[in-house]
């Protein structure tokens, strides 16, 4: 007779990576900061180098693990997280993150307050000052708690983004994992985040912001890069809601309206004003938003991969997850 399996810890923290070697260390030390014992740290590293592995190896903390994987892509890493981990919340947050050391706690009390709660989102302020002329990008400030009670509400006003969200393990079992043709890593560079925001709060979940739950984006660029940065992302956003609006979505189909109705505003105003720069900043955002509806075409037939959740962090879901299978 096998032994009988550990208690999975109440919560699991996801950290996906890749060649980032310098900034991992930093990142997880915060987390491990935090007092909770009943929580696990999984870093899943795609790295071309074991820069990542010797700095994940240098902690000596039980509640963490690596788990190095071939594939590439964040949206696959993620899938390969949720399979390999255990925890009844999945939290999760980016390789340049630092996390108050009651991050993860904040997080478990708002899941714990609400039993009809299933995904909860934080606030992520950027980490010090930039530089004059730099941008520190997916933050998001709001210091008021809310209940995000509609889909059009989740759309107009962000939710929150992809380097400080939880889930609970349910949802991942209901709506399937995230899309691995989107996501940093992929020509799309973006999009898994919005796309599965929209596809678990579409089928009824209740999602909360609350601001007690604070990370830090260590990711200052110059403005010029961030403007490239918001161009992938438009066009995976505009991808996503094509696909959703293609699938029945009244709320896809307005936003992409609004959008459009945004950008010709704002085209038309800095024609008027002369204002050049922004002319071709708006007539850039106007193009890339046309072309995700032709690859929202393209791609709305495609499913998201399935979970199985007695499979979760079980040695055969490890073994699958490090090379990259599914279980």
């Amino acid at each position: 007779m096998s032994p009988p399996r550990p208690k999975p810890p109440r919560i699991s923290v996801l950290v996906c990576t890749r060649n980032r070697g310098a900034k991992i260390g930093p990142c997880v030390r915060s987390i491990l900061a935090s007092p909770l014992a009943d929580m696990e740290l999984l870093v899943v590293d795609q790295s071309d180098d074991d820069g990542t592995q010797r700095a994940v190896e240098a902690f000596r903390d039980p509640r963490l693990r690596y788990l190095r994987t071939p594939t590439r892509g964040l949206a696959r890493a993620r899938n390969v997280g949720i399979r390999a981990s255990s925890g009844g919340v999945v939290l999760f947050t980016d390789d340049d993150c630092i996390a108050e050391p009651d991050w993860a706690g904040a997080i478990l009390e708002e899941f714990d307050a609400d039993p009809e709660v299933g995904a909860v989102y934080g606030r992520v302020l950027p980490l010090g000052e930039g530089k004059p002329g730099e941008h520190c990008p997916t933050v998001m400030e709001s210091t008021e708690r809310r209940v995000v009670r509609s889909l059009e509400e989740s759309t107009h006003e962000a939710v929150g983004h992809g380097n400080n969200m939880a889930f609970r393990r349910e949802l991942f079992a209901r709506f399937g994992l995230y899309l691995e043709w989107l996501g940093a890593g992929t020509p799309m560079r973006g999009g898994e985040d919005a796309e599965f925001t929209f596809r678990v709060l579409w089928g009824g979940t209740k999602v909360l912001y609350t601001p007690k739950a604070l990370a830090h984006h260590d990711n200052w660029m110059p403005l010029e890069k961030s403007k490239r940065q918001l161009y992938r992302y438009m066009l995976s956003a505009s991808t996503v809601f094509t696909r959703f609006a293609l699938r029945g979505s009244g709320v896809a189909l307005r936003v992409q309206a609004w959008r459009y109705r945004t950008y010709w505003k704002d085209f038309a105003g800095s024609i008027r004003w002369k204002n050049w720069p922004a002319v071709i900043h708006v007539g850039k955002l106007l193009l890339v938003h046309t072309l995700g509806h032709f690859l929202g075409l393209l791609f709305v037939a495609r499913r998201a991969p399935r979970y199985v959740p007695d499979a979760a962090g079980s040695p055969r879901a490890l073994e699958l997850a490090a090379a990259g299978s599914p279980p």
